[in-house]
């Protein structure tokens, strides 16, 4: 999230565990104001009370609970995929679209199958 200067990292921990922690970070040289409007914001979107950040929580711990199950191996995100957008600066865009999904699990797919500098 760039516009509140903040960033955050999932951490896997096991099959099973996942540790969610949200960083601030301080634009270089941008005035305090700035940087205590951005701890304010984080501090009241990454709470555990946060109805943003406890929505996101639940839904991981579904996405969990589904992947749990033998319901089949595979997990759709085609939802718009007709519909994306790639700008020539490399960007992708698309509305209601689960392209967000496909741009990082093929983000992940190039540096795990990238070869190690």
């Amino acid at each position: 999230m760039r516009n509140n200067q903040q960033m955050r990292v999932t951490i896997p921990i096991s099959v099973d565990r996942t540790l969610v922690r949200i960083h601030c970070f301080r634009l270089k040289g941008a005035p305090d104001a700035m940087f205590q409007r951005a701890i304010r914001f984080l501090s009241n979107i990454g709470s555990p009370a946060s109805m943003i950040f406890s929505d996101d929580v639940e839904m991981l711990e579904r996405c969990q609970q589904g992947l749990s199950r033998d319901a089949g191996p595979w997990v759709d995100f085609s939802r718009g995929l007709d519909q994306d957008r790639r700008g020539e600066d490399g960007s992708v865009s698309g509305a209601a679209s689960e392209m967000p999904m496909r741009v990082q699990f093929q983000a992940w797919v190039n540096y795990m199958t990238a070869e190690a500098t």
